[in-house]
Formats: structure tokens, C-alpha cells, sequence
């Protein structure tokens, strides 16, 4: 039979995920999952199929990409209208606990956490690289808003113009079929 009946209305579905870490599942049962209505799920594996943990709708459009930091306690969310939205990672139980969005001004091609620092960085559509450093869950105050400000650093690489060198014609006196 079948290991997930999914029972959501169609075109709802899976536009990425991320195996969850494997500081929060030693067992490497959990995936995240981001679905086109803006919903993130984290399903484990069972004996009969899958089971949600947990589920969060951090975003009013499609999820485009889900990472977690190397030491699995930071989650980000990024939606296709460029929104990065944080969570904290305590336990496979405590999977998102809402820290914050960052509304980011152009598109974001790409993301990924840096594997040492644990920073932020963003490859953008203009060309810019964009890093925000790791935040603190401590230091975030959502009490009013989900909206938050990261401290954070950007460059946009001077990339030399490829020149490509007209190729000289060969005069070809022969047949290849013949």
C-alpha cells in the first residue's frame, strides 16, 4: 500500500525539503518539507508511513528552499516573494519555534548557512552576496512582531566580462562520408 495519503487539495505540493539534522534525529527518520501554499512540515518515518511532527505556515506563497545550520538549531524558510523566515531547533518535538522573517529587497537565487560560522548567506539575482550573521534566538524580540532586522554585510563581486576569441574558420577539404 501506500506509506503517505496526502489529503490536501491539489496543487499543494512539495516544493523542497531538507533532511533534518542529524544533532536533532540521530536516527535520520525526519525530513522538512515545503509545500506550494507556504506551509513547512517536518514528517518522520514509521513503521507504516509518515508521521508530522510538526507544522508551521511561515509564508502566504510557495516555499523555495529549506536549510538547516550545521548544528541543526536554526531552520530558515525562504518563499518565492523573498521572504527568509527563522526558526529555532531544540528537539525533534520543539521543531520551529517562530523566531522571525527578514524581508529581503530583490531575489534570492540561492541560500545556505555557512557550515563553521553558522552565518547566513544569500545569493541574490542582482549579483550581490549577502551574509547575515548567525542570530542569536535570545536576542530576537518578536513579543510584537515577526519582523526582524539582522545584522548583516553584503558585496557585490566585480565580475570581469568573459571575452570570447573569434575562432579561426578552418578550410575543410575533405568529405567526412565519403
Amino acid at each position: 500500500g501506500e506509506l503517505f495519503m496526502d489529503r490536501r487539495a491539489s496543487g499543494v505540493g512539495i516544493t523542497c525539503f531538507a533532511l533534518t539534522p542529524h544533532a536533532i534525529d540521530p536516527d535520520r527518520r525526519t525530513v522538512c518539507c515545503g509545500y506550494a501554499d507556504g506551509t513547512i512540515r517536518a514528517l518522520a518515518v514509521c513503521k507504516d508511513g509518515f508521521v508530522l511532527v510538526q507544522a508551521a505556515k511561515p509564508h502566504t506563497c510557495p516555499v523555495r528552499e529549506i536549510a538547516y545550520s550545521s548544528d541543526g538549531s536554526l531552520l530558515a524558510s525562504l518563499g518565492t516573494d523573498n521572504t527568509l523566515f527563522l526558526f529555532e531547533v531544540k528537539t525533534l518535538e520543539e521543531h520551529g519555534l517562530p523566531l522571525g522573517f527578514v524581508q529581503l529587497p530583490c531575489k534570492v537565487n540561492n541560500f545556505t548557512f555557512h557550515q563553521v560560522s553558522g552565518n547566513i548567506l544569500l545569493g541574490m539575482e542582482d549579483g550581490t552576496i549577502l551574509e547575515f550573521l548567525r542570530p542569536s534566538p535570545e536576542e530576537i524580540d518578536n513579543s510584537e512582531t515577526y519582523a526582524i532586522k539582522l545584522s548583516h554585510r553584503s558585496v557585490l563581486p566585480d565580475v570581469p566580462e568573459i571575452v570570447e576569441e573569434e575562432e579561426e574558420e578552418e578550410d575543410m577539404d575533405f568529405d567526412l562520408f565519403g
